[in-house]
């Protein structure tokens, strides 16, 4: 997906309707892709000043990341009483100044390399979306029928752990093709090895 299409997903009656607050913008930067994205990892300085970072799954696999800075009054926060103009334009900016991601796989190896090396400040806040973002990696290769490559990066035990805490695991792997894999390929759970 390109920018000028994830522009036309902003859901700007959702936008317009969050809460202009000082603080950090949490209600706001989940409002923008409300309906057409959700949010699949997030973190917001627990601070009166700060920066956050959200990270956006589109249903086609498209990950779109977002930092932004909030302040802790009008002086330093622009989204503090800010008209509908300009909520648009400080939206239209967050937008352009995203990252997108194919998928979840390259939204998270950024998270874990780029972010470390990275000379932009707002580059850097995306690394505090690492342990989300490895989460929403590990669902995509199980979505993927990667199963194989799951059990090898991560072991058996993760992908049984993972199915007991995530609702959306277990669907995925209820799936009758992701259990036929699991059945031909390794005998079932607990038929592989932790062991690379």
């Amino acid at each position: 997906m390109k920018k000028h299409e994830i522009k036309e997903l902003i859901n700007w009656v959702a936008v317009l309707a969050a809460p202009r607050s000082a603080g950090g913008h949490t209600d706001a930067m989940e409002a923008i892709f409300e309906g057409n994205a959700k949010v699949c990892a997030s973190w917001v300085e627990k601070d009166y000043t700060g920066s956050e970072a959200f990270a956006y799954l589109f249903p086609d696999g498209t990950v779109v990341i977002m930092t932004d800075y909030f302040g802790s009054c009008a002086g330093c926060d622009a989204w503090e009483d800010a008209t509908d103009d300009d909520v648009k334009l400080m939206v239209e900016s967050l937008v352009n100044s995203s990252r997108v991601f194919d998928n979840a796989e390259e939204a998270y190896h950024f998270c874990l390399t780029e972010t470390k090396t990275a000379e932009q400040y707002p580059v850097k806040e995306a690394a505090h979306l690492i342990n989300d973002m490895e989460h929403v990696f590990k669902v995509w290769i199980i979505s993927q029928g990667a199963l194989d490559r799951f059990v090898r990066d991560y072991g058996w035990n993760d992908l049984e752990k993972m199915a007991e805490e995530h609702e959306e695991v277990a669907k995925l792997l209820a799936n009758p093709n992701i259990k036929k894999l699991i059945d031909d390929n390794c005998g079932g759970f607990g038929g592989g090895s932790d062991e690379t």
